[in-house]
């Protein structure tokens, strides 16, 4: 697919549009990418209608065209728009969106010849992007228990092996996808990088830092890594910049107390960064600005309670810059955190609701002050639903109700969609009649009496546990790594693949 770009404006294809003059002296070149294991004549066949349209740079959609072939196409737009990006759906036979893509930024110039590749993605259907499959590539290395982050620029990061050697290459445990084309670029890294179970965050001024897990011999780590440079990243995506040069380091002055699975870490103004595990270990409040760790000050009630049996580690959502709801750990205790800028002093509320121990639920923050708290649940007997949602304002606890099937246990992951959705991905359970590889859609509903639904989502391509998750800016979600929870599929096929959804 062809845009032919004249003087002062551009249009698709060879049609002439008045008052933009004959002169085509430039031309961009639309090439749709498509997921590795999807035959792109197949994908024709099945596509009854495509639409391309204008996203201006403050969000809004421009010019659009639709037809029922690319080269059917016919778009024009103001040469003076500046940086826009190009959104490329296409529709089956049924008039049901099939798949959606959004292109990276780009100003639209005459004079140039480019080329505009846009990554598609299936609507509401995994596909896999790495693996050992036909057509696919794996991930260069394993990623069992790893991490992974959606980058303001488009990009997901995810840092962490799962295999001591690393193939040829044991100074790279890191890598990039590309989101205009799903290229992976692996990152330089310290040899600590080889771990798991791990956590990664993102700090405001592009630093990311990775703290706590397992080293190969299962052994806690108390060495942290920082990836810099990583300012890049919080710009838009630029064409031809080498994000590859960054690279992550190991910091001079690592945690006071080595962080096991699972490392529970939450970021405050942006470059304070709470980290505990359910070890009994104090937790620790790292700082930015002197990049050094050291236990926390409590003040007050103690919102870290351990119990030496359950072993039990709490979670902890962050709700602004100061704040976090603390749920889990040992049984009845929910409560606010409160921690104070550029210091290791905390202090906590409790919202004295009862509740069972749970072991490190995973969080949601969503609006109205309402927070998610999923899975964590062990005691099965317990008539309680696994997912809950917490209230900060009114202190209510609401159960979801698990009705879509059989909830995972622990190993998924949950992730807030673009159209305020919680996606439950994988994981694993030991009751009868759980699915490998299901996920799980919770939403809102209109009926005050039961405000919560869950349903069935798609089948991932792997049954995946011990993933991990990123949502792109574009509404793209990449479940990356993690082990098998199903015995007739190895650990290895899946630790090597990551597979994309948009919804």
């Amino acid at each position: 697919m062809k845009l032919r770009i004249f003087t002062g404006c551009f249009l698709l294809a060879t049609a002439i549009v008045a008052g933009c003059g004959n002169k085509i002296d430039g031309s961009l070149v639309i090439q749709p990418i498509w997921p590795c294991e999807l035959d792109p004549a197949v994908v024709d066949s099945e596509v009854g209608n495509w639409c391309l349209s204008v996203i201006r740079s403050d969000g809004t959609e421009g010019e659009k065209s639709c037809a029922s072939s690319l080269e059917g196409i016919s778009l024009t737009a103001d040469e003076k728009s500046g940086q826009v990006r190009l959104k490329l759906e296409a529709w089956d036979k049924f008039n049901i969106m099939y798949a959606r893509g959004v292109s990276v930024p780009l100003r639209l110039e005459s004079g140039k010849d480019n080329s505009l590749p846009i990554a598609m993605s299936l609507i509401g259907r995994f596909s896999l992007i790495a693996g050992d499959v036909t057509g696919c590539s794996r991930l260069p290395f394993h990623m069992g228990v790893s991490q992974a982050l959606g980058l303001p620029s488009g990009h997901l990061l995810a840092a962490g092996c799962a295999d001591p050697d690393n193939g040829d290459d044991t100074g790279r445990c890191a890598l990039l996808i590309d989101p205009s084309n799903y290229r992976l670029v692996t990152l330089a890294t310290p040899p600590s990088a080889r771990r798991f179970g791990h956590q990664m965050v993102a700090l405001k001024d592009g630093r990311v830092l990775v703290a706590g897990g397992l080293d190969m011999s299962n052994n806690p780590l108390d060495s942290l890594l920082m990836l810099r440079g990583g300012d890049i990243f919080l710009q838009p995506y630029q064409t031809g910049l080498d994000y590859s040069l960054v690279r992550f380091e190991q910091l001079a002055l690592g945690l006071k107390s080595a962080r096991q699975f699972p490392t529970v870490a939450s970021v405050f103004f942006g470059n304070q960064v709470l980290i505990n595990d359910g070890s009994g270990n104090t937790p620790e409040m790292w700082l930015g600005t002197s990049e050094s760790s050291d236990y926390i000050s409590l003040s007050g009630t103690d919102p870290f309670p351990y119990d030496g049996t359950l072993k039990y580690a709490q979670a902890v959502a962050s709700i602004d810059e100061s704040r976090a709801v603390v749920l889990g750990g040992v049984a009845d205790h929910q409560g606010l955190l409160a921690v104070a800028q550029n210091s290791r002093q905390v202090s906590f509320t409790s919202f004295n609701i009862p509740l069972e121990a749970r072991n490190a639920p995973k969080t949601v923050v969503l609006d109205g002050g309402d927070v998610m708290f999923i899975g964590g649940k062990t005691n099965t007997s317990s008539s309680l639903s696994p997912v809950l949602v917490l209230n900060v304002n009114s202190r209510q606890l609401t159960e979801v109700p698990a009705t879509a099937g059989v909830f995972p246990q622990g190993g998924f992951t949950a992730t807030l969609l673009a159209d305020g959705r919680v996606l439950v991905a994988g994981g694993f359970s030991g009751t009868t009649g759980f699915k490998p590889g299901s996920s799980f859609l919770i939403s809102r509903t209109n009926d005050p009496l039961n405000p919560w639904k869950m349903e069935t989502g798609p089948d991932l391509k792997m049954p995946r546990l011990f993933h991990s998750s990123a949502l792109l800016p574009d509404g793209r979600l990449i479940l990356i790594g993690g082990g098998s929870s199903d015995t007739a599929v190895e650990h290895k096929r899946v630790m090597l693949s990551a597979e994309v959804v948009t919804f």
